[in-house]
């Protein structure tokens, strides 16, 4: 499988981690649905991905190192820094310091 379109259509829940097994996947079309939460590192193990959007969604924490070479995204219009990236505080583009062994309680 090399390219998978499941934009707008109503999934909900994270992005399952389980996608960054799919070592042949050169696109990844998830814009337009209900997802939630960080999107999973395994992401950025998926060395033939060419293209991947994932906007319209409701996406937190940063996006895998492994993601800054695909050439066709709209990884910049989802408001997140790199995970390898520290802003003024180290952290998130909202000044928060999250690490993969941090808990955050609202």
């Amino acid at each position: 499988m090399t390219a998978i379109d499941l934009s707008s259509n109503q999934l909900s829940g994270p992005i399952p981690a389980k996608l960054g097994d799919l070592s042949s996947l050169e696109e990844l079309w998830l814009y337009s649905n209900e997802l939630i939460g960080p999107i999973p590192a395994e992401l950025g193990d998926l060395s033939n991905l060419e293209v991947l959007y994932l906007g319209g969604n409701q996406l937190s924490g940063c996006i895998p190192d492994g993601l800054r070479d695909v050439s066709n995204n709209d990884l910049s219009g989802l408001g997140l820094a790199y995970c390898g990236d520290s802003g003024p505080s180290g952290g998130d583009t909202q000044g928060n310091d999250f690490s993969e062994n941090t808990l955050v309680v609202n």
